[in-house]
């Protein structure tokens, strides 16, 4: 209800405004003293009972007829037009129908290429068309007036050409800190490659305009990714979001901004457009005219390429390991612990009355989990089954962490101990029981739950058939590789008219951040061995990126092989020191004292990275020694 009284308040003020409402691409015209946007169709000295001028006519009539809502539109009587009015003269004229043709000096309105544009006179109203232009008097030789002066309307109806809006070329870039983005990825409409998980690219596109006008702030989008051009498509998620591709917020930059409009990056854009860090852009802020090409800048983050963490649970699993303990103060024993084991309606008991009102814990560890090593622990949910001869008995459930019952935290079922066998439930797929976990404290053979018996009004006998434990985890997304394709879609969920091209990167899981590889035995044949002189490689190191060597020698192809580098600091080698070039085809000596008079050398090369989007690429490993 509220919302409705909205509707009709905005209603109102809309029409007190504007003596109609307009809807979005509506001719709409009034009578007013300013027209700074929209098009003068005639002017008046008075808003009743009027002589009319043309647009300029000289008079500096103060009323203007002034029309807006249609892209496009305009006073020009050529092209698509209709005429309004006929004048006798350009200033202090009578008027008459545009029909008519007493008079000649017409005014009127035209629409822009493939646009329409249509006037009419009816007694009274103007039902069926878009607006009120004025009224008149008489159909010729009469005086001109606003929609209230005469009974005989003049009435028009606007539209402007359909758009057909196609999406069309693109290209890749680095991310920067600024409106503009860094190096190109790739060139003209060419996928994007190697892109990794977490990696910030941009993306530069272009919309043609084939049909009408796209008016300037009349348009937002949003942009969508799929594996397969034909779907299916999701909408970029927001910087964070758990889907494979997300906005990104730069620092600097503010979401929604124009791109300069120097240079336009996508060759044949001509129009700049919004920058763009989540769904959906705003309005398009600048038209795109037929014929013409409106350019978007999206910031886009590969997210793992897996769509974010994938939750899971481990169980329930059974204990392995149930005992007696009195760490919680409790007076009441439990007999044969390990009956709670598994459910067999074979039973660990104890009794708790007035005299004896609460039990020692039953502890159940060992569980067996094997819960991921870079799994997130969201939730532990132990069950118990058990009854009790009393309906008034009541329970506790702890957990055991590394061997303690972690006592500050129990939970009660909230339902009392039946009496009849029944899992009491405890924790949930988020409770984490007021404390933090890793795999390891879940993994380890001390982990588990323990269990209370409280007394009510009566004695009690109390019997544990089994003790089970449920943990809820979640794993990050592993990396994948695979080809993305993009498309803009308007705000609302409509598709474009058409799409020529798909933007599309290729994925690939991130690169390791260090990794090594041993020659195999290099045999020089020399029987009194050679002195090591220098290494080199051909390959690729892009920055951020380091490739380095050590070097062995030995008589015997069963070693020792220590491989070691030069220590500057020491003059001498040890193992710890590296030979490390400058880049591909860098030379590097190698320090022939330390490897001397061996016949068999090998070498052991190390690759690593700060990037993980970037790799260093050894090709070939050259080694120059002398007999």
């Amino acid at each position: 209800m509220n919302s409705l009284k909205l509707f009709f308040i905005v209603a109102v003020t809309a029409m007190l405004i504007a003596g109609g409402v307009a809807h979005a691409g509506t001719l709409s015209c009034t009578v007013t003293t300013s027209c700074p946007t929209g098009i003068v169709v005639f002017g008046m000295k008075s808003t009743s009972n009027s002589h009319a001028e043309v647009p300029g006519g000289g008079g500096s009539y103060s009323q203007l007829v002034c029309c807006t809502g249609v892209s496009g539109l305009g006073n020009s009587c050529s092209g698509t037009f209709a005429k309004v009015l006929n004048l006798a003269k350009t200033t202090n004229s009578h008027v008459e129908e545009g029909t008519l043709s007493n008079y000649a000096n017409p005014v009127c309105l035209s629409a822009g290429a493939g646009g329409s544009v249509s006037v009419g006179y009816q007694s009274g109203n103007c039902t069926g068309f878009d607006t009120t232009v004025g009224s008149i008097s008489a159909t010729t030789n009469a005086h001109v007036g606003n929609s209230g002066a005469f009974n005989l309307k003049i009435c028009a109806t606007g539209a402007a050409a359909a758009t057909t809006l196609t999406q069309e070329h693109f290209n890749w870039y680095t991310n920067a800190d600024s409106l503009t983005p860094g190096a190109a990825l790739a060139s003209l409409d060419t996928a994007a490659t190697g892109i990794v998980g977490g990696a910030v690219i941009r993306l530069r596109m272009n919309l043609g305009e084939a049909g009408g006008t796209l008016a300037a702030s009349s348009q937002a989008f949003k942009l969508q990714f799929a594996t397969s051009t034909g779907g299916p498509w999701t909408d970029v998620g927001a910087p964070g979001a758990a889907v494979a591709w997300t906005g990104y917020n730069n620092p600097t930059p503010a979401d929604g901004s124009t791109i300069p409009s120097v240079p336009l990056l996508v060759a044949s854009s001509s129009v700049a457009e919004a920058y763009t860090e989540s769904n959906p852009s705003i309005v398009n802020p600048n038209s795109i005219a037929t014929g013409t090409w409106g350019d978007w800048d999206w910031t886009l983050q590969q997210n793992l390429s897996g769509g974010g963490a994938t939750n899971a649970s481990s169980g329930p699993l059974s204990t392995g390991t149930v005992t007696d303990d009195s760490a919680n103060g409790g007076t009441a024993t439990w007999h044969s612990p390990l009956n709670a084991t598994s459910s067999n309606n074979v039973y660990s008991t104890t009794t708790v009355s007035g005299a004896v009102p609460r039990s020692h814990l039953l502890k159940a560890e060992n569980f067996g989990f094997s819960i991921p090593s870079n799994a997130t622990i969201l939730g532990i949910a132990p069950e118990v089954e058990v009854h009790g001869t009393s309906i008034d008995s009541t329970d506790l459930t702890y957990i055991v962490k590394a061997d303690a019952a972690n006592l500050g935290n129990p939970e009660a079922s909230g339902f009392g101990i039946p009496t009849s066998d029944t899992y009491l439930m405890y924790g949930a797929s988020n409770d984490l029981w007021g404390t933090s976990w890793t795999p390891t404290d879940i993994n380890s053979a001390t982990f588990g739950a323990a269990f209370e018996a409280d007394a009510g009004s009566f004695s009690s006998n109390i019997s544990v058939d089994h003790i089970r434990i449920t943990v809820y985890y979640s794993t990050p997304a592993s990396a994948a590789n695979g080809t993305y394709y993009f498309r803009m879609i308007k705000s609302g969920g409509t598709v474009l008219d058409a799409y020529t091209r798909y933007p599309s990167v290729v994925t690939q899981a991130p690169f390791a951040s260090s990794g090594s590889l041993t020659s195999d035995i290099i045999d020089t044949a020399a029987t009194n061995g050679v002195a090591p002189n220098s290494i080199f490689f051909e390959g690729n190191m892009p920055i951020n990126t380091s490739v380095k060597f050590q070097f062995a020698a030995s008589n015997s192809t069963g070693g020792p092989w220590t491989f070691t580098g030069w220590n500057p600091s020491t003059n001498s080698c040890d193992t710890s020191s590296f030979y490390t070039p400058t880049g591909p085809s860098s030379q590097i000596e190698i320090k022939a004292s330390c490897y001397n008079n061996k016949r068999y050398i090998r070498y052991k090369m190390y690759l690593a990275t700060t990037d993980t989007s970037a790799s260093p690429r050894v090709d070939r490993v050259v080694l120059n020694y002398a007999p």
